[in-house]
């Protein structure tokens, strides 16, 4: 009997040390990843993680920031509850996928936006869910965002100018990096954008 719990064991072992993720999937996202700066992408995992459900990449062009996302999804109410609390401890703001002080950074719709007294600038994907269909889209309430770090500045490897004209005087440039939490469906979002 004990022979037989010690094969179990062994075999969970060597099975969580195997990653799910196909090569190209993984190669793909090591690649996007290394696109930006290391100090700006310190939140993202080095590999994706087998409990993984989509990673978004999208490179800076002229006045279209960059951004990296990547979600995962909890199957144990603790190890989530972990793992938010790890980012909450992190965090420098903590808002609600609700507030009106959010800036949609990457949504052209934007200028009509309400900049507040403080600036939070956020990825739209970070925010706005998409249907499972992928036809419709819709602005979560329900989910905490904890911003990691934000700062004014010109973090672009590039040369391009990549100036927005509709944002605060101080915050022509800069990125902001954070995780979105979603209780309900037990998933963490890492994102980063920079403009």
């Amino acid at each position: 009997m004990i022979r037989l719990l010690y094969i179990g064991l062994l075999g969970q072992i060597l099975l969580s040390c195997i990653n799910m993720n196909d090569p190209r999937s993984q190669s793909e996202y090591i690649d996007y990843r290394d696109k930006f700066d290391k100090s700006l992408v310190k939140l993202f995992p080095d590999r994706l993680p087998n409990n993984m459900l989509r990673f978004e990449f999208s490179a800076p062009y002229e006045n279209i920031p960059g951004r990296l996302n990547l979600m995962t999804k909890y199957f144990s109410e603790k190890e989530y509850n972990e793992t938010k609390t790890k980012y909450l401890n992190q965090s420098k703001h903590r808002k609600m996928s609700d507030d009106k002080c959010l800036f949609l950074i990457d949504n052209y719709e934007g200028t009509n936006q309400k900049i507040c007294h403080d600036f939070y600038p956020i990825p739209t994907n970070a925010i706005v869910e998409t249907s499972s269909d992928g036809k419709s889209k819709n602005k979560s309430t329900d989910s905490e965002i904890f911003f990691i770090d934000l700062e004014s500045g010109d973090f672009l490897q590039d040369n391009d100018k990549h100036s927005r004209q509709d944002l605060p005087v101080n915050w022509i440039h800069g990125y902001s990096t954070g995780v979105t939490t979603n209780d309900n469906n037990k998933t963490i979002q890492i994102w980063l954008v920079v403009w």
